[in-house]
């Protein structure tokens, strides 16, 4: 028997990443195999320090099991995702 949780946060009303980084941290909080945070802002150097913020704030919490992220930035000024996935 299969036994996936998944948790997800999706963030797309507000374009800050202050903002998106609330959403992120709830993430974190989960108990889930997989996560996933969809969001979007305006420059892609804005998602791309996105990126690797949420990442390393993965890389150093505490979490109480192992999981695998796939965070995907939406860069409204490309009109393309970004995406960044790896495994704590």
């Amino acid at each position: 028997m299969l036994n996936i949780v998944l948790a997800m946060e999706i963030e797309v009303s507000d374009m800050e990443e202050k903002a998106i980084k609330y959403d992120f941290n709830k993430l974190l909080q989960a108990d889930s195999q997989y996560k996933v945070l969809v969001f979007q802002l305006k420059t892609e150097s804005e998602v791309n320090a996105a990126l690797e913020d949420f990442t390393n704030a993965a890389k150093v919490y505490n979490s109480k099991s192992n999981s695998e992220y796939l965070l995907c930035g939406w860069c409204t000024s490309k009109n393309k995702f970004l995406f960044s996935d790896f495994r704590v």
